[in-house]
């Protein structure tokens, strides 16, 4: 299935966000955490540390968050634009019978359109999650610099000229944990680095 593109979304200016959360309920990939973490996160933007209005958390325009706690995946890379051989993936609630959303697809669809002076905040709560949005950069905190990233295929990655920001719950190669301790600790006192 393809998502539509943000490009065809109706926009308004100011701050919006999607928050998505998928618990896969009567499934054995079944998330306790992730409703939670959805409503944690429309308290942590709409509260007075962010400001969103309460109205805007599920459209996309200029200030935009993206924000998906759900289950991540991976499967061979059929393009030849993973370095790792591998295609990360989230995963609707129907995945089973309609697919995975390809990290190729999410970046289609909320990156590259992204235009000059539009930032997008991701926030990925999900396993496998590194490289998601498959950005020609990605941080290396053990060596303290930007890694190149982009497509051994020469695919173009990048923005149309905004900028994209991605915060995940591990590398590709990791699982990540259901809990909501650091979420909850971080929505009660403002943004801050764990101890």
């Amino acid at each position: 299935m393809s998502l539509p593109s943000i490009s065809e979304w109706k926009v308004k200016p100011g701050k919006r966000a999607l928050l998505i959360g998928v618990s896969y309920k009567k499934q054995k990939f079944r998330r306790k955490g992730s409703i939670n973490d959805v409503e944690s996160m429309d308290k942590l933007l709409i509260g007075d540390l962010f400001k969103f209005p309460s109205s805007s958390v599920y459209i996309l325009a200029d200030s935009l968050v993206f924000y998906f706690s759900g289950l991540g995946l991976r499967q061979p890379d059929f393009y030849q634009d993973e370095h790792d051989g591998f295609d990360e993936t989230i995963c609707r609630v129907d995945f089973k019978t309609e697919g995975m959303i390809l990290d190729n697809e999410i970046n289609d669809t909320i990156v590259r359109p992204l235009k000059k002076g539009v930032t997008l905040h991701a926030i990925i709560d999900a396993c496998h999650s590194g490289t998601i949005l498959d950005l020609p950069l990605i941080y290396n905190i053990k060596e303290d610099k930007w890694d190149d990233n982009r497509p051994p295929s020469g695919v173009y990655k990048g923005t149309s000229g905004g900028l994209a920001i991605s915060f995940s719950a591990c590398r590709d190669d990791q699982l990540a944990t259901d809990t909501t301790a650091e979420l909850m600790r971080m929505t009660r006192s403002g943004v801050e680095h764990p101890k």
